[in-house]
């Protein structure tokens, strides 16, 4: 019955004290086992006969016993106990890791006169420790790496020569290299923020045009007048490219603006040369029009009054007869072909000039 029961036996009468998950033992103040259970004998992989009477330094690893000798035992005999002390016993196939709680029993004299001691395996736990350490060391590394990459990206990204920055998907900005920020004033974090640095003659066509590009995903590209922090516009060319995660989801957008000032100035000077030029050429062929038609005019009248003499001389001639006629005809049919050749030579003189 329950009440004639030994409460530190089983059922079977095997004593509770063996069948508990740890290792027990009860020493005396210079460390000589006087009890142990058979859970401690079983790690250890000695019989109880054989543990008891030896001493309990005689368990543990040469490194554990250095540490027990110049810590664990004095702060027993200084606090009366210590707990959770990392520790290796010795077996037949090496060691195992375990902690280690001990506590004094003071005698009638207020000195320690015996120590029990609770033995815990932490084989799993160990094991435990080492892979979270591993891994800890890995993710330490992997964070290193990465640390690495962002400062080499980093420095890629302010070391290009012109200006940089992303956005996100909407056109929110992102980041802005070091050359960007300066020139605009700071991170400009809105889009509303970053219009306003559009020249107001750009201004319209520009956000029109990047409006369509984020709802389409298109390239942008512009030659657009920036304003800097001094509030003095130059030329970019500004492109934006959109960048795709793996579901082909635009992931954000890398923008440029790289300085054409110069080059859209020489480019606008030669248009506006062009265009003068053109006026100019458009004008003389005006002015050769006018001529022409002068000259087509000169044709029809002083022309045609040599010619019709000629042409009316030559005929007189046909039927006359008479020598002394002849003659004086001759003499205008030269006179005619002289003026002529006059009024031909002026036409000429005034198509060269």
């Amino acid at each position: 019955m329950m009440e004639n029961q030994d409460i530190n036996t089983d059922d079977g009468g095997n004593p509770l004290f063996d069948l508990l998950p740890c290792g027990l033992l009860s020493l005396s103040p210079d460390g000589t086992i006087t009890a142990v259970n058979s859970r401690m004998a079983e790690w250890t992989c000695r019989e109880v006969s054989e543990i008891l009477g030896s001493n309990f330094r005689n368990l543990l690893d040469r490194p554990s016993l250095l540490y027990y000798n110049l810590v664990v035992e004095p702060l027993v005999a200084l606090q009366d106990y210590v707990n959770e002390i990392s520790i290796k016993f010795n077996c037949v196939d090496g060691n195992f890791d375990a902690l280690l709680n001990l506590q004094g029993h003071k005698n009638a004299k207020g000195s320690i006169g015996k120590i029990t001691a609770a033995v815990f395996k932490v084989l799993d736990r160990k094991r435990y420790e080492v892979e979270l350490l591993l891994e800890t060391r890995r993710a330490d590394q992997q964070r290193q790496l990465a640390e690495e990459e962002k400062r080499k990206s980093d420095f890629l990204f302010n070391s290009l020569p012109h200006q940089v920055w992303t956005t996100s998907p909407d056109g929110q900005v992102l980041t802005m290299n070091d050359h960007a920020q300066k020139y605009l004033g700071g991170l400009q974090t809105t889009p509303e923020k970053l219009i306003l640095a559009v020249d107001r003659k750009d201004r319209l066509a520009t956000l029109t045009q990047w409006r369509n590009c984020l709802s389409t995903g298109k390239t942008f590209e512009r030659d657009i007048r920036l304003k800097s922090i001094n509030g003095i516009a130059e030329w970019f060319l500004v492109r934006a490219e959109a960048y795709y995660d793996p579901t082909k989801t635009i992931e954000m957008w890398f923008c440029s603006a790289i300085n054409i000032h110069r080059k859209k100035l020489l480019q606008l000077a030669n248009q506006q040369e062009m265009r003068e030029n053109l006026s100019i050429a458009y004008q003389s062929l005006d002015e050769k029009s006018s001529l022409l038609v002068d000259i087509a005019t000169a044709q029809s009248h002083m022309v045609r009054r040599p010619l019709a003499n000629i042409l009316g001389l030559t005929t007189i001639m046909k039927g006359e007869n008479d020598p002394n006629s002849s003659a004086i005809l001759l003499e205008k049919l030269i006179e005619s072909a002289a003026e002529l050749d006059t009024v031909i030579k002026e036409i000429s003189r005034r198509a060269i000039s």
